[in-house]
């Protein structure tokens, strides 16, 4: 290789590392444009280091992006390139090992293949407490280690993962002071979800505003709006949806100024149930229609797909189509049964609310009628997607 080519690529892989550093701070728009920018060249490298054997820098390039892809709901490329250069992951040094095999556990997860994707973190966890390198990187990954576990509803697990990633950010704080707000964000945030998911929404709500406030500090917008979304999800499963609408909002708006499709369909999906409760349905429709959307965009057909059918059943039922809405209801459960993701207990209690007043309503042979008539939800969500229902 010509030298100017090589230096020329090592420059190129040392910006895109600085750039992916900055995806969690007050640069992150930038960063995010320009590596999509770069996108072409990265993988055109990529390939040429697969083409040519040189696995190690395959590894390097694969890694400096695993961020990237989570953040942009590349999933489709991101797996392609994760598993393409994972047969020779073992040729890397342990930090480009690790970031592979996180970067791959990040698609599994974006997938709903939640026990994959803990596979693939405590694998590159184990690597770096085997060495002792990369304390800053190993809180990384245990603390989305915990994020896997959470989604299998391994609370306990999730919980302790979180606290040992917020120990380590502290530790490595005391010789960095603010150097790592927005990690300790992330923490307190994903503590904040399972203690929603538990049901103590108070303590939830206290994680998420202390998660807000770091994630303001360091200019993480994108952090900053799934804080604002959780926040609203403590109201929601409190019942206050005149509450519920003015953070979920802001969280939207944000999410769209960073193209987020992913974050963009998930705050949608919620606010399909808002604005039902609400009784807004043409906004509830409309809602619906871009989750599913946006979730079929970045084939998070899983889990997105089941929060789809949730919110569905929740505006079907206050429009009245009372049959569908058993039948949506108990189609999400299958298709949870089916991703091995169940609900969290504070969802699975509100489902089991709506459930037992329709059954009341609709009477048992007809709730049983409903029930039978349950598969994965893909027909009923397609429908959605081509837009052939009323939108008004």
């Amino acid at each position: 290789m010509p030298v100017t080519q090589f230096l020329h690529n090592d420059h190129l892989l040392q910006h895109t590392n600085e750039l992916s550093g900055q995806l969690l701070g007050r640069n992150q728009k930038t960063a995010l444009a320009e590596l999509r920018k770069k996108q072409p060249e990265l993988q055109s490298y990529f390939l040429d280091c697969i083409e040519h054997n040189d696995s190690p820098e395959a590894l390097k390039v694969a890694g400096s992006l695993s961020e990237y892809w989570w953040m942009t709901g590349q999933q489709k490329v991101g797996l392609h390139m994760f598993e393409t250069v994972m047969p020779f992951v073992e040729h890397g040094d342990v930090p480009d090992q690790a970031k592979v095999r996180t970067g791959m556990g990040g698609i599994q997860y974006a997938l709903g293949n939640f026990g994959q994707a803990s596979e693939c973190y405590y694998a590159a966890a184990h690597l770096l407490k085997n060495t002792g390198c990369q304390p800053h990187l190993l809180a990384y990954i245990l603390d989305r280690a915990g994020m896997a576990a959470r989604q299998q509803m391994k609370l306990d697990d999730a919980a302790r993962l979180h606290h040992e990633a917020l120990g380590l950010l502290r530790n490595f704080e005391e010789t960095k002071p603010g150097s790592v707000t927005s990690e300790k964000a992330l923490c307190f945030n994903n503590l904040g979800v399972v203690e929603m998911f538990r049901g103590h929404l108070k303590q939830s709500l206290h994680f998420h505003e202390q998660a807000s406030e770091g994630r303001e500090s360091a200019g993480d917008v994108r952090g900053q709006a799934s804080s604002l979304n959780n926040i609203a999800q403590c109201y929601r499963f409190e019942g206050d949806l005149a509450k519920t609408l003015p953070p979920m909002l802001q969280a939207l708006k944000l999410r769209e100024s960073l193209d987020d499709t992913w974050g963009v369909a998930g705050s949608h999906a919620n606010l399909t149930a808002v604005y039902a409760g609400l009784g807004d349905y043409a906004k509830a429709r409309m809602s619906l229609y871009q989750a599913v959307s946006g979730f079929r965009a970045v084939q998070d057909t899983k889990l997105g797909f089941c929060e789809c059918l949730e919110s569905g059943a929740e505006l079907a039922q206050a429009e009245g189509r009372l049959d569908e809405a058993v039948t949506l209801f108990a189609s999400a459960t299958k298709r949870r049964k089916a991703c091995q993701s169940d609900r969290s207990p504070v969802l699975e209690g509100l489902v089991q609310t709506h459930l037992r007043h329709l059954k009341e309503q609709v009477g048992e042979s007809r709730f049983n009628v409903a029930l039978s008539k349950a598969d994965e939800g893909d027909v009923a969500l397609q429908r959605w997607e081509q837009n052939t229902f009323e939108l008004d």
